[in-house]
């Protein structure tokens, strides 16, 4: 194999080691609510490298051992850290007579384009959006 393959097969197995980093950083995410993981694979070493965050200690340490039990990982460093979970607060609006989803959005936001905010506190509207709302009816407004 001359030098110009060589040099090619390494950038096929680098960019193949790439998927494979950004899998297992996506399903280990998928794995663990309120969390966003990257892994870099040192594949040559047996070693994963996981960054990003986690809420709490529990969550670093699933990160971990899913990590660890994926064929052919000898070794994992964690780096992840430990980001508090911000609580968004939301309040109520009562359904007026006549009241749209983009009237109550510009209300409380300024902007009857914010309809997406509402539907996704609210996934019981998700579907015949104006035909859902009913005067009285209680709608949760996140902030």
């Amino acid at each position: 194999m001359d030098k110009n393959q060589t040099s090619v097969l390494n950038q096929n197995l680098q960019e193949l080691n790439n998927i494979a980093a950004d899998t297992v950083g996506k399903f280990i995410s998928s794995q663990i609510q309120n969390c966003q993981i990257s892994a870099e694979l040192i594949a040559n070493e047996g070693k994963i490298i996981l960054r990003g965050f986690v809420t709490d200690n529990a969550a670093m340490q699933s990160a971990s051992d899913i990590a660890a039990n994926i064929k052919g990982i000898a070794q994992v460093e964690n780096l992840l850290a430990i980001k508090a979970q911000t609580i968004e607060t939301e309040q109520n609006h009562i359904v007026k007579n006549g009241e749209t989803l983009s009237d109550i959005a510009k209300e409380y936001y300024g902007n009857p384009q914010e309809i997406e905010k509402i539907i996704s506190a609210n996934p019981e509207l998700a579907t015949d959006i104006e035909a859902k709302l009913f005067i009285g009816q209680k709608i949760r407004i996140p902030s």
